[in-house]
């Protein structure tokens, strides 16, 4: 049932495919009854769009939470990172205060997200792997290279409506 509010264009595809069906049956008959169809096809995609936009589902909720930490990582601010974290997940957030002590991040953000969910647990959990894309500035000069990119897996749990950042495991090379 998700597939419906997961992207606006089943509605539009859909609804220019009715759309040309309607409009090639009324040149052919000439029947004006046709156009009261095509308005009301009209109004529902729009209301299918509307409906997409209107409801935010889970997979929405986490990839906002994914995206909203990759902005947070580039204020190099640990406290707006931390707007993302799980409140229990004391190791997460002594790593984020480790890494952003020792490195200025000039861009973070992240590319072939898959995300999965166990609705069985309390709360909820999610799974979202990643290829994590940083660049950034050494701020001890320890670090030979200014770009690391690595498969990253976070846990998420959901807290009230918001999902937060609970785990993380990313591979080193």
């Amino acid at each position: 049932m998700e597939i419906l509010v997961e992207s606006f264009w089943l509605y539009v595809v859909v609804g220019l495919i009715v759309e040309a069906v309607l409009a090639t049956a009324l040149v052919q008959t000439g029947r004006g009854v046709l156009l009261w169809a095509m308005l009301g096809v009209a109004v529902l995609t729009v209301g299918g769009v509307l409906l997409e936009v209107l409801i935010e589902t889970d997979k929405e909720k986490v990839e906002n939470t994914l995206y909203g930490a990759a902005d947070a990582l580039r204020t190099n601010v640990p406290e707006r990172v931390f707007e993302y974290i799980g409140p229990q997940a004391e190791s997460v957030r002594r790593d984020a205060e480790f890494a952003l002590d020792r490195i200025k991040i000039t861009d973070a953000t992240f590319a072939n997200l898959k995300i999965e969910f166990n609705q069985m647990t309390n709360p909820p959990k999610a799974m979202a792997q990643f290829e994590g894309i940083i660049r950034f500035e050494d701020r001890r000069e320890v670090f030979p290279y200014q770009f690391y990119k690595a498969p990253v897996t976070v846990e998420l749990r959901k807290y009230g409506d918001r999902w937060l950042i609970v785990g993380h495991d990313f591979s080193r090379p």
